[in-house]
């Protein structure tokens, strides 16, 4: 299972690369960075989204792949910085 993980890290990241100014792009890559436990790239593709336009604060608190991330200061920080802060 971790080997499909990394199958869909290097698509999501080759579709990151064809098109950077999409949003969903880089929630996609964020959520493949959650899977391979890399915390510091989830954050950094996550915030990527949220500046190119993601809004859909349901879709972000749904997504299982950040469930465990969620309490981390570095996540919540994120989603405070963009006002997307949830109990």
């Amino acid at each position: 299972q971790n080997k499909e993980f990394y199958k869909a890290l290097y698509c999501d990241r080759l579709l990151a690369l064809l098109q950077p100014e999409n949003a969903y792009s880089h929630l996609r890559l964020a959520r493949s960075y959650a899977r391979t436990n890399t915390l510091n790239k989830l954050i950094q593709h996550l915030d990527l989204a949220l500046q190119l336009g993601l809004e859909d604060k349901e879709l972000l608190r749904q997504t299982k792949e950040f469930h465990p991330y969620m309490k981390k200061d570095t996540f919540k920080e994120l989603l405070l910085k963009y006002e997307m802060v949830w109990e």
